[in-house]
């Protein structure tokens, strides 16, 4: 199997090898003032950084072809391999006979059958996620009588809380607001995946009790001053939780 190498792999990453296979690649701010970045479209760029995660796992080398590249970075087509190589990201690997074992000594290089079988457990592990994501969306559908679509947008939001939360815990994100809000004809509109899987949010409804919902009452400066009658008198309402507790809060002086 052929191979490409990374231009300057070793210069732009620094983990040390004798710890194996880095959990992290480098992104240099100077890609952003090269001639050469400027010459790659948006996916062109992804593709790139794409391609150095991959590229981390073998020292700096990648599949010389497109078709595997394309799976083991999960692309929606086959790299411009030809293009890389003209401005200058790849080269073709110095050592083609590498399959006994990278120079280091530390990790071997995959035959073709291990990287199209790896390509294929990532595609799998990604179709599995993807299922996910949209059982959730149908249990927010579901409960929360809503028909939102299976667009990228709405699987990204929850896509990306999965790879921090578990899916009980987001199912219980779902099932807090639609108890809170299914009933409330302001909130219901909230029913959505930008707000519930938002990053700002979704934690806070993880930790938030079945329940438990605080009511309030937002009122203009000119109904405040109306109600109280004057700037200067303290503000105080009376809020009623869910479970019958009524709090009495002060919230300062006008």
């Amino acid at each position: 199997m052929k191979y490409l190498e990374i231009v300057d792999w070793d210069v732009h990453q620094s983990y040390r090898k004798d710890r194996g296979v880095p959990p992290w690649i480098k992104v240099h701010r100077s890609c952003l003032t090269s001639q050469r970045w400027l010459h790659l479209n948006d996916s062109e760029k992804g593709a790139l950084v794409s391609m150095w995660i991959v590229a981390s796992a073998k020292e700096g080398l990648i599949p010389a072809d497109p078709s595997i590249l394309k799976r083991m970075c999960q692309l929606d087509k086959s790299p411009n391999i030809k293009k890389y190589i003209e401005l200058g990201y790849l080269q073709p690997a110095a050592n083609q006979e590498l399959n006994p074992g990278l120079a280091s000594g530390c990790q071997v290089v995959a035959t073709e059958e291990e990287v199209e079988g790896e390509a294929e457990a990532e595609v799998e592990a990604e179709a599995e996620a993807d299922k996910q994501a949209r059982r959730l969306l149908d249990k927010l559908n579901n409960d929360g009588a809503k028909k939102w679509q299976y667009t990228k947008t709405n699987l990204g939001y929850i896509r990306a809380r999965m790879l921090t939360h578990t899916i009980q815990e987001l199912e219980h994100a779902i099932n807090v607001k639609v108890a809170e809000w299914k009933d409330d004809p302001k909130m219901d509109q909230y029913l959505r995946p930008s707000t519930i899987f938002c990053l700002k949010n979704c934690e806070t409804y993880i930790n938030q009790k079945l329940g438990l919902k605080v009511k309030t009452k937002t009122m203009t400066k000119l109904e405040e001053i109306s109600k109280w009658g004057s700037e200067d008198e303290v503000v105080q309402e009376n809020i009623q939780i869910s479970d019958g507790t009524t709090i009495n809060v002060r919230t300062g002086d006008r």
